[in-house]
């Protein structure tokens, strides 16, 4: 028996599950909600942008990168409520993205009380999940691993190098002084992780792969419309996880991810142990 089995019967791991579910879409609506319009209004141009949001386009691929990270979380948590096995890995996704991202902010010196809040929401919410019993994450599909290789090797890439910008960084760089480099660095990070559970038989690995492709796919094309900006990869650069996000996809198609993922289970038929 578990420490936390010892402290919540199983009887009770829906109501704790209900009951993060809730705290964890609150905090999405209260801490979310600006960083995904600003992954929109980020795509404008720097005039538009400054007037919505003044001074917000010097650090036009800092804010698009923390849109993604605040995509990744916000689906982790708002399938929550049909409380299916299929929303486990972009539950656990969702929970690594969040500390990664509170990491990044505590190393900048920046501590947000609400982040720490989800993090304890979200573990509670994988600890009493409904699909908790299939919670492996070995073997890995040698296809989805192959073909998602050079885009978990780029994130990997990615994470490293914005962590070491931020460290080396003196105060006198606007990004680093407000924590922008690691903020990329954690979406990498929350990348990796993401393609890395679509590789594996986890309940939930298909929606979570389409969450890498796409935050892949939005961030290289923001970095060739925006090649110029802190943090963008180029031209080059954003053609290449354009590439890497397809290879990945071809995994998807190839893989036939959805055919063994186990079908919806409503809550009444939940087992409680």
């Amino acid at each position: 028996m578990t420490v936390t089995s010892a402290m919540i019967p199983p009887r009770w791991r829906p109501v704790a599950y209900y009951a993060a579910v809730v705290v964890g879409i609150a905090l999405a609506v209260i801490g979310l909600g600006e960083l995904l319009l600003l992954g929109i209004l980020g795509w404008f141009d720097a005039a538009t942008l400054d007037d919505m949001y003044p001074g917000a386009s010097v650090h036009r691929m800092h804010v698009l990168a923390q849109a993604v990270v605040a995509w990744l979380i916000a689906v982790g948590i708002l399938i929550q409520p049909w409380r299916s096995p299929r929303t486990l890995g972009p539950a656990i996704a969702a929970l690594v993205t969040l500390v990664a991202y509170t990491s990044a902010a505590m190393v900048a010196g920046v501590f947000d009380p609400l982040a720490v809040i989800g993090v304890a929401a979200l573990s509670v919410i994988v600890w009493a999940h409904p699909g908790r019993s299939a919670r492996r994450l070995l073997p890995f599909r040698g296809s989805m691993l192959v073909l998602g290789a050079p885009l978990i090797a780029g994130s990997i890439a990615l994470a490293g190098q914005q962590f070491v910008v931020q460290l080396s960084a003196t105060s006198a760089d606007p990004h680093a002084a407000i924590g922008h480099y690691g903020f990329t660095a954690a979406m990498a990070i929350s990348l990796t992780v993401a393609a890395l559970i679509g590789a594996t038989p986890l309940p939930g690995r298909a929606i979570t792969a389409w969450l890498a492709v796409g935050g892949a796919l939005y961030y290289g094309l923001a970095s060739i419309v925006f090649p110029t900006e802190a943090s963008s990869l180029g031209v080059a650069g954003g053609a290449v996880a354009l590439i890497t996000a397809a290879a990945y996809t071809v995994g998807l198609g190839t893989s036939r991810t959805a055919a063994g993922e186990p079908a919806a289970v409503r809550p009444h038929a939940q087992p409680l142990a």
